[in-house]
């Protein structure tokens, strides 16, 4: 099961009779559930609070440290993404994405690892402290899994059958760019995600916001989604139809963003000012990782930029400041 569960890259709870997580708004309603289903006076209190908080209170960025027994870990990593349900599953229905960074196993020669399913072990300091240095749990491999979490591409594509949260995940997903700061105070909230995301949704007649929703369908056609020549409707006497150019969502999008200029003029004078060689300033070093640019401002409209690495060294090539 570990080796699946590494391989796919998830978490999941063993609970498929509960069916979808999202149903229950507290552990008192998964708990009558769990008697139901065993037919049993038991509390359920453990198993109901593992599959609520599972739900409600894991969220992205979490590590979630996997175990076997009282005495043995089997790995660790980064939590990527929001709860999802999946019913064409056999099994494991309800589910995370998880982003492992390091999998093997590790003995505690103290034993006594915690039996319950799911345990928020923050509370327990030297507990951690322990845990950390017996698995090898560095800063620099967290930062990395949670920084591959803040960049994702801006262009995602969520997919699979009916069922698998792709829906429900394009609320977190969609904030995570426009609204990064409100997703990370509200992430447990999901009233307030979808109200917020709500409030940014766009508005066709009012062209604001900076969210828009669409589903395609067979009948929606390139024309409804960048532009197309439309019937219109006669007015008062009139009664011939006309026909007019009409702007499809993607395009009344782009329109709307287009207007909205920014700091973009007053970035260029900062880099102006910061690299000028009028002003006898040094050239701005840019790295990207595999190669080094130095940017230097000599007047007029264009910037000069030299490769660090270029067949010859001598020449520098212009990049124009017009904004188009």
């Amino acid at each position: 099961m570990w080796e699946n569960f590494y391989t796919n890259g998830i978490i999941a709870m063993n609970w498929d009779n509960l069916g979808d997580l999202s149903n229950y708004t507290s552990k008192e309603e998964i708990s009558k559930k769990l008697q139901e289903f065993e037919q049993t006076t038991s509390s359920k209190k453990n198993d109901a609070t593992a599959n609520y908080e599972f739900k409600h209170l894991l969220k992205e960025g979490d590590i979630v440290i996997a175990k076997k027994g009282r005495d043995t870990y089997l790995g660790y990593g980064v939590v990527s993404s929001d709860y999802m349900f999946d019913d064409t599953k056999k099994k494991y229905k309800s589910y995370r994405n998880i982003n492992w960074i390091s999998k093997n196993e590790w003995t505690d020669e103290k034993g006594g690892i915690v039996v319950k399913t799911l345990t928020d072990i923050t509370k327990y300091p030297e507990y951690v402290k322990r845990l950390t240095k017996l698995i090898g749990i560095s800063e620099s491999g967290l930062e990395k899994a949670q920084t591959t979490l803040s960049t994702l591409p801006l262009n995602s594509i969520l997919y699979g059958p009916p069922g698998t949260g792709k829906t429900y995940t394009t609320v977190s997903k969609a904030l995570q760019i426009v609204d990064p700061s409100f997703l990370k105070t509200h992430i447990s909230d999901r009233k307030k995600l979808i109200n917020r995301f709500q409030e940014l949704a766009f508005d066709t007649l009012t062209e604001k916001g900076q969210i828009a929703f669409i589903t395609f369908h067979q009948s929606m056609s390139y024309e409804d989604f960048i532009e197309g020549i439309k019937p219109i409707a006669p007015e008062g006497d009139a009664i011939q139809v006309t026909y007019e150019i009409v702007p499809g969502i993607f395009k009344q999008l782009v329109k709307a963003a287009s207007s909205h200029g920014g700091n973009f003029n007053e970035k260029i004078e900062w880099l102006k000012g910061e690299c000028s060689e009028a002003e006898n300033k040094s050239p701005i070093i840019i790295n990207t990782g595999n190669t080094e640019f130095s940017i230097t401002y000599r007047g007029g409209k264009t910037f000069r930029v030299k490769p660090k690495k270029s067949i010859n060294p001598d020449i520098d090539h212009p990049a124009s400041i017009e904004k188009y």
